[in-house]
């Protein structure tokens, strides 16, 4: 493959990484989402291992949140998760990374 290529490609990846999103990468490169989403797995296949794991919005509401906060803010990190992010599963909270790490 030639190093052109694999540039647009590792671009394509890392605005699919900074983004948290396919549609919205796609959208900032001017290309579509279904190509954006080829140039990354054509990524993959030459790297020779996956690079993102893919996950539907349904399966993501499965997936606890882990919140390390401080009780106090607890409830303000909560509102935020689900107001702006938009995040509706469970959430898990820590006071520090060490704790954080212990959880399932």
């Amino acid at each position: 493959m030639r190093a052109s290529s694999i540039l647009k490609q590792l671009k394509y990846f890392q605005s699919v990484v900074r983004l948290n999103s396919f549609s919205e990468a796609a959208e900032e490169n001017f290309i579509s989402q279904l190509a954006i989403s080829q140039q990354v797995q054509s990524l993959e296949r030459e790297l020779g291992f996956q690079l993102l794991e893919r996950i539907s919005p349904a399966e993501l509401k499965n997936i606890p949140c882990i919140l390390v906060t401080s009780e106090g803010r607890r409830k303000t990190e909560q509102e935020y998760y689900r107001d702006v992010v938009g995040f509706r599963g469970e959430f898990l909270y820590a006071e520090n990374l060490e704790e954080a790490r212990l959880m399932p």
